[in-house]
């Protein structure tokens, strides 16, 4: 592993670290009809590289070979949602429901198997105002689409969990780097967020309930990538979609959610926006 003594801040101060040992892969269910996803989830899974990489990359691969048909497996990804009701590539009348589930029950066996913490936030999108704001890089007001304004605020709350972990789990030279599912909606969205929480311009100016939202054990920024046959972005996916039927109280979610349980880094017991600086503080 070699250090990276020249990682700074955006402010140009050292980070609270100078290893990037650490990789937490985001993903974020509930964007589609609000009248059947009223809950946005932002969930990471907080990986090793070094560790943990190789073996899970090997793992889904593993699974894709196990599983897929063959005309489907160059480039594919598992999606929680198409196991969860059938889809193209596992239709219903070719791969019944017990089949698709018993695949889902091994995607959330894998936080146990390779333990990975969970870090996620939830916004209900009925309590979000729309509204602009300043963006970080311009004088320009922006005004993101509910349903982004939505995963700004998941993701803002799962940041803070993530950085929560790294103060009381990781070495003290340890930072670590985001990556999230690319969506080209959301993304400029999603890295103003960032920005606001890295930078001490803006987080300095925080009032004291929400000086839990500050970064100093993440780089900034957040890079954006595919989900592929060997991505742990992959595990994110049905993270985020358990996480978002259980907030749902969806029925037959229990066998999913009580494997991935207890690898969540922090437990919303209210909605994100009441709640998102109490449980920040007590992740």
């Amino acid at each position: 592993m070699c250090p990276v003594a020249d990682v700074r801040s955006l402010s140009g101060h050292a980070l609270a670290g100078d290893r990037i040992v650490r990789q937490i892969f985001f993903d974020i269910a509930g964007i589609s009809n609000p009248k059947h996803e009223p809950i946005v989830v932002c969930a990471g899974v907080i990986t090793h590289p070094d560790k943990q990489w190789k073996l899970l990359r090997e793992y889904l691969l593993g699974m894709v070979d196990e599983y897929v048909p063959v005309e489907h497996r160059a480039g594919f990804a598992f999606h929680a949602t198409e196991l969860f009701s059938g889809g193209k590539v596992f239709p219903r009348d070719k791969f019944d429901r017990e089949w698709r589930w018993r695949v889902l029950d091994e995607l959330v066996s894998i936080p146990e198997k390779f333990d990975l913490p969970i870090v996620w936030g939830r916004t209900p999108r009925e309590m979000v105002e729309p509204g602009g704001y300043l963006a970080p890089t311009t004088p320009l007001l922006v005004t993101p689409p509910r349903v982004v304004h939505a995963q700004m605020i998941s993701f803002t709350v799962a940041c803070a969990a993530a950085e929560y972990w790294m103060n009381q789990v990781a070495e003290p030279d340890e930072i670590a780097q985001m990556i999230m599912e690319n969506d080209d909606q959301s993304r400029a969205f999603i890295r103003y967020v960032q920005r606001y929480l890295s930078d001490p311009f803006f987080n300095s100016r925080f009032s004291e309930q929400y000086r839990v939202f500050r970064l100093s054990r993440i780089m900034y920024p957040i890079q954006f990538e595919e989900k592929t046959d060997s991505s742990a972005l992959q595990v994110a996916d049905v993270c985020a979609f358990v996480l978002k039927r259980w907030c749902m109280n969806k029925p037959e979610i229990d066998r999913f959610y009580k494997p991935i349980e207890p690898f969540l880094v922090n437990s919303l017991k209210t909605d994100a926006i009441s709640a998102s600086s109490s449980e920040g503080q007590s992740a």
